[in-house]
């Protein structure tokens, strides 16, 4: 047993798998007025008031191709580049709520929430992260890490 879990961290410790994971979700808002089985309640970062949201995100750190850090005065303001499918699922999302929120959860936390003025269709999302900066950096980085890998589209024929 001592040997499978020696093995099990050396292998986790040669793939990059020891750091630490951060996940990004970006979720719709959706009406007040849902069960709680179909609505989640957030409150947003900047104003503190509950916002309900869809529980299943839309997008994930799946979809990203490229993420990167800007300094602004509003704060750490997040660049999120998605890839083709994502740029999809991004298009259509901001193009159906428009004049609604979408909130951006990293480690199933509120990190922002973006209210949507037109449709997105160059596939970047742009928010200011309420988080540390430390933290920020760390999933800016994790994003980055996991960019780029294939997708499983579920079809072994095609490699992209």
């Amino acid at each position: 047993m001592r040997r499978f879990i020696f093995l099990f961290l050396a292998a986790a410790a040669l793939t990059g798998c020891a750091g630490p994971v951060h996940t990004l979700r970006i979720h719709e808002q959706v009406p007040g007025n849902l069960p709680t089985a179909w609505a989640r309640t957030v409150r947003a970062p900047e104003t503190g008031l509950p916002l309900s949201i869809n529980p299943y995100p839309s997008l994930s750190e799946r979809d990203v191709d490229a993420a990167w850090l800007e300094v602004s005065p509003e704060g750490n303001t997040v660049i999120v580049q998605f890839d083709v499918p994502g740029r999809s699922k991004l298009a259509e999302v901001t193009l159906r709520l428009r004049g609604q929120m979408l909130a951006v959860l990293v480690d199933d936390k509120i990190a922002a929430t973006v209210e949507v003025e037109r449709a997105i269709l160059d596939g970047r999302l742009v928010f200011v992260g309420h988080m540390p900066e430390e933290v920020t950096k760390e999933v800016v980085a994790a994003l980055n890490k996991l960019a780029g890998r294939p997708r499983d589209t579920g079809d072994v024929r095609l490699r992209p």
